[in-house]
């Protein structure tokens, strides 16, 4: 059986390493893992060319999507100029999750094929990974400036940047995990590399790119966990070194107030769930910079970091238990369990005998797939 440390962005290969070896995670979860792996190798081909959504360019190889909260206009007769209904998912935004879908099957895949040493499971994930990106026929064109279109006001926004930012780290540890069952070619990996340098110059030189960086809510905080796994990935130190300097008073003291509540995300319709997925960022951030061994460019004080997500998970764990008691906005709060099942476990790898993983316990019982890997 292959134990090799895989080399993972998002989170510690070395402790996942440890988690298969000592048998840690459960025959439950391994079952519940090995049902979803097998369910996705029948899964559809996620390409760039298969979607409904076509960029105003022309090229079928370019990334188009339509605004989430983005609805065709009752009050003129082609529907344009859209208008927006925050909280409320248009039914002509279904392609902003297609890179994400892509992304965490292929995630799936790899997790499934480290524990279970299958060769089945790694190719399906290389192949996931090779038709989105590297395939001639189905390749998507490394930028997203035709992302989160609003039809009849622009064919793009810097926010669109959202649909990658979310998932595109679980891109890399899947390479991670696959490359150390030796489950995907070289060459694979080396065009994998080239295609998200090219990605990244292309955040850092856009207008798209700059205005995603300069978003003072979630949209900034996953532009630095973006950069931050981009860098780890492709070997960009200055730049890992330079986002994780400045990320500490950007994104973590500006966006969580002393009580731990997060203004920008509770001012929303889906309050609670912005404000889970926000701390999700900030952990992201935390785990990734400890993970490379950088937590002194995270801030003056490892410690620091710790506090302020504390916080942020200590202010919304009580309205997880008693949601009736949630002061703000919810349009999805059947969401809110397994979201904040999740972070709740991440809390507790991070927090060691501070009773997270029984807070996690009581909220949700339901299979998640941070229940088999020490990430998020």
């Amino acid at each position: 059986m292959n134990f090799n440390i895989p080399k993972t962005v998002s989170f510690s290969g070395e402790k996942l390493w440890k988690m298969k070896k000592d048998g840690i995670v459960s025959d439950t979860v391994l079952a519940e893992l090995k049902k979803l792996a097998d369910d996705s190798l029948s899964g559809e081909l996620l390409a760039v060319t298969e979607r409904v959504m076509r960029a105003s360019s022309g090229n079928p190889h370019d990334y188009a999507s339509i605004g989430t909260y983005w609805w065709p206009n009752p009050d003129t007769p082609d529907g344009l100029p859209y208008i927006r209904r925050d909280g409320k998912g248009s039914p002509m935004a279904t392609d902003t999750v297609t890179y994400r879908k892509m992304s965490e099957r292929a995630f799936l895949l790899s997790l499934a094929a480290y524990y279970f040493d299958s060769s089945e499971y790694g190719r399906a994930a290389e192949k996931i990974l090779y038709d989105w990106h590297l395939n001639p026929e189905t390749y998507m064109t490394p930028h997203a400036r035709y992302a989160q279109s609003i039809p009849g006001i622009c064919d793009g926004r810097g926010i669109g940047i959202i649909d990658f930012s979310m998932s595109s780290y679980r891109v890399f540890d899947s390479v991670g995990i696959l490359e150390s069952l030796g489950f995907i070619a070289e060459e694979n990996v080396v065009g994998l590399k080239r295609w998200y340098n090219e990605f990244t110059d292309w955040i850092l030189t856009s207008e798209c790119g700059i205005e995603e960086d300069c978003e003072p809510n979630n949209h900034g905080t996953y532009s630095d966990v973006q950069l931050i796994a981009l860098a780890a990935f492709t070997g960009r130190e200055a730049l890992l070194k330079k986002i994780l300097t400045t990320s500490y008073e950007r994104r973590f003291r500006e966006q969580v107030e002393p009580d731990g509540s997060q203004p920008l995300e509770l001012r929303r319709t889906k309050g609670m769930i912005y404000s889970i997925s926000n701390l999700r960022a900030l952990m992201l951030i935390a785990g990734m910079a400890a993970d490379n061994g950088y937590t002194e460019y995270l801030s003056p004080d490892e410690k620091y970091g710790d506090v302020v997500i504390k916080k942020a998970l200590d202010y919304l764990y009580p309205y997880a238990v008693s949601f009736d008691s949630f002061p703000y906005e919810e349009f999805k709060p059947e969401l809110v369990p397994e979201r904040m099942k999740a972070v709740l476990l991440w809390a507790d790898g991070r927090f060691a005998k501070e009773g997270y993983i029984d807070k996690a316990d009581l909220i949700s019982n339901k299979f998640i797939l941070e229940s088999a890997y020490p990430g998020i």
